[in-house]
């Protein structure tokens, strides 16, 4: 469990600061995790300093900047910060490789390169409270869903406050505040939560019961 204090600028294939391995739960209460970055399957050293120590890295691929979750882990959020991590591939906060559990109750999530937070097949990921923000759009700005057609990744949000995510600077792509990968309406289910923007037309497929509208 996390409580307070900082994680930040780690560098790993994937998770660059923290791996779930597993069967592992994670609860972040405060602190914050922030700043890492994801390496290619074999590190390519961009520059060194004079004593040949290796300063900065390519990282075009892998998932979870800051945090990676492994199939079968769990990982809850109830305070503090994630920032500003960066992944080469999906999930430049969090990225999931499949059949995880995610809970967001508190806390900020931001500025994630190539979106905040990645899902895959089978991972559930439930939101009722906390701050989503700034992430940048080269797949789903906020959030961005992958899976097929018989294996879905769900995303529930019943609350929170969401704010449209950047175009991504390599690829001006558009941001979006949900993203559900072609998986259908299914895959995204919004009944409460603030945003900044009109989420039934910043999104891909997500799913607004009847009655509902969002502010």
């Amino acid at each position: 469990n996390i409580y307070g204090g900082v994680v930040s600028n780690g560098v790993a294939k994937n998770g660059g600061n923290i791996s779930i391995s597993e069967g592992s739960t994670l609860n972040v209460y405060g602190g914050e995790i922030k700043n890492g970055k994801t390496l290619l399957a074999t590190a390519t050293p961009l520059t060194t300093d004079k004593d040949g120590k290796v300063t900065s890295y390519s990282y075009t691929s892998g998932l979870g900047g800051n945090i990676y979750l492994a199939s079968g882990s769990e990982f809850e959020m109830n305070g503090g910060t994630i920032r500003g991590g960066q992944a080469g591939s999906y999930g430049g906060n969090i990225g999931s490789d499949g059949m995880t559990l995610i809970t967001i109750n508190g806390g900020t999530i931001s500025g994630g390169k190539n979106s905040n937070v990645r899902l895959k097949f089978n991972d559930s990921f439930t939101m009722s409270g906390g701050t989503v923000t700034g992430g940048s759009a080269a797949n789903g700005g906020n959030f961005y869903l992958e899976g097929s057609s018989d294996a879905f990744a769900t995303l529930t949000v019943t609350g929170g406050t969401f704010v449209l995510g950047n175009a991504d600077p390599a690829t001006s792509k558009a941001p979006w505040i949900f993203n559900a990968g072609g998986q259908g309406v299914a895959a995204v289910t919004v009944t409460g939560g603030t945003y900044n923007v009109d989420p039934t037309h910043y999104h891909g497929e997500a799913h607004f019961p009847m009655g509902y509208l969002p502010v």
